[in-house]
């Protein structure tokens, strides 16, 4: 089934309850997504993230239920996994 096929089937739903069991599979697999995205990061890791239109390096300090703390030159971020990228340790050992 495709992207297509399933608003499609979501879009004939008319009743709350069924609509509640969607929205409760959703919840469900975005948390999980976001739980394996986190799994990916440690405390010390290098990392970037996109601020005002440019890319900003830094460590990360914290592992949050939802969101990673980031230390940059430029100040602390609180952000979600998906907005970091891991700096590959072969940029940083040159």
């Amino acid at each position: 089934m495709n992207l297509t096929e399933i608003t499609k089937a979501i879009k004939t739903i008319d009743n709350f309850d069924d609509l509640k069991v969607v929205n409760t599979a959703l919840s469900q697999q975005w948390s999980s997504i976001q739980k394996d995205m986190q799994s990916q990061f440690a405390v010390g890791d290098k990392v970037t993230l996109k601020h005002r239109g440019r890319i900003v390096e830094g460590t990360v300090t914290k592992l949050l239920v939802k969101n990673i703390t980031v230390e940059t030159d430029i100040g602390t971020f609180r952000c979600s996994p998906s907005l970091l990228t891991k700096v590959s340790e072969e940029l940083t050992t040159v």
